[in-house]
């Protein structure tokens, strides 16, 4: 997965941005049940970034993550109800939709419970 967060930035002339300040930021996962193990970047530049749009950035990637995952596990309970559903019910039959013969033959069977009429 890959995101790309357009922010503002300055030319830092103190405290430029750093891994430790981006950690800070991303171990707040508001909302969201994440912990942050581990923050890795490469090299950074020497600007500033506004704290409110790196906490921009941080809530539009957690929620993209909760987002991913909740669509995973959707399809994975999707996947085990069919799955379920193959294993009980007999191949090429609907549990739900009684056949018409099926239908007809219990319709010619019944009867009337007030009057003892079949087929009433």
């Amino acid at each position: 997965m890959t995101h790309r967060y357009p922010v503002t930035s300055y030319a830092a002339t103190d405290r430029p941005l750093s891994a430790e300040s981006l950690e800070k930021v991303f171990r707040r996962s508001g909302d969201q049940s994440f912990t942050l193990r581990a923050l890795h970047t490469g090299t950074l530049p020497a600007v500033v970034v506004p704290p409110s749009e790196l906490n921009a950035v941080r809530r539009e990637f957690y929620g993209a993550i909760a987002g991913a995952l909740g669509a995973g596990q959707t399809r994975t309970r999707s996947e085990h109800l069919r799955q379920a559903q193959a294993e009980l019910l007999p191949p090429h039959r609907s549990a739900l939709r009684p056949s018409r013969s099926s239908a007809l033959a219990w319709a010619r069977r019944a009867t009337c419970t007030c009057c003892a009429i079949p087929g009433r």
